[in-house]
């Protein structure tokens, strides 16, 4: 199946089907690369390539809404969206939306700047005393507190002044969303390397990320938890995750 896209001056997008397929709006994150971005005028990104499958495979031509992660969810419980799509955790869907079965695993990992070498495993011993960076109120704060106590942690704005602050030497390593990691890596050449093991914990991470629906909207989760254990099973969605952040999800 072809897919015509259209990006006007809001960066809305428009996957063409038949003439008799539903539409709908989907919600999703804007300026959030790898998961969104802009190329040549149009929007891209993971989280791009994720809805245009999911729109096929439900037949439905759905037109974009990119706003700030904030608000995804609130969107979908007013339904002024059908669903949203945003790295949510399953943790971290509000009471009144409903999450779709996990189609992917959460991880992160730590990166540093220039070659510094790290060992493959980074021990609670040697992270003593390092200063090690991340996303304040973000899961991997938790995460840090939790497993190394013994670190001196600083918070940050976002994951951008974060890097900043990594480049500049005020922090020894930083911590965040492995796909983001790796997005950076990539485009600031050789500025960062990746360090240690990714980081897979559950009982800080979540269960992995979830598309989020508004409660009243049952049938649509059904047809979307079709599609994921598909796609899933097929390869799609790893697929996805390997094009844009480096990674397989599961």
């Amino acid at each position: 199946m072809k897919f015509l896209i259209k990006a006007s001056i809001s960066l809305s997008l428009t996957v063409a089907l038949p003439v008799w397929a539903e539409r709908i709006i989907v919600a999703t994150t804007q300026n959030n690369p790898p998961y969104s971005f802009v190329t040549n005028g149009k929007p891209d990104g993971f989280n791009i390539a994720l809805i245009r499958l999911l729109c096929a495979d439900l037949k439905s031509e759905c037109d974009l809404k990119l706003v700030d992660p904030i608000q995804i969810q609130n969107l979908v419980s007013k339904n002024q969206a059908a669903f949203g799509v945003a790295s949510i955790r399953k943790n971290e869907v509000q009471p009144q939306n409903l999450p779709t079965e996990v189609y992917g695993n959460v991880k992160g990992g730590f990166v540093t700047a220039g070659k510094t070498v790290y060992p493959a495993f980074l021990s609670y011993d040697f992270l003593a005393g390092k200063r090690v960076g991340y996303v304040s109120n973000s899961a991997f704060e938790k995460l840090v507190k939790k497993n190394f106590p013994s670190a001196t942690s600083w918070g940050y704005l976002n994951s951008g002044v974060m890097f900043n602050a990594l480049k500049d030497q005020l922090i020894d390593l930083a911590i965040d969303d492995l796909g983001v990691i790796n997005d950076e890596v990539s485009r600031r050449n050789g500025s960062f390397t990746v360090v240690g093991s990714p980081i897979v914990e559950r009982r800080v991470l979540g269960d992995g990320y979830v598309i989020v629906l508004n409660k009243q909207n049952e049938k649509m989760r059904q047809q979307l938890n079709q599609v994921i254990k598909t796609r899933i099973a097929d390869g799609s969605i790893n697929q996805i995750s390997l094009n844009y952040l480096g990674f397989k999800l599961f």
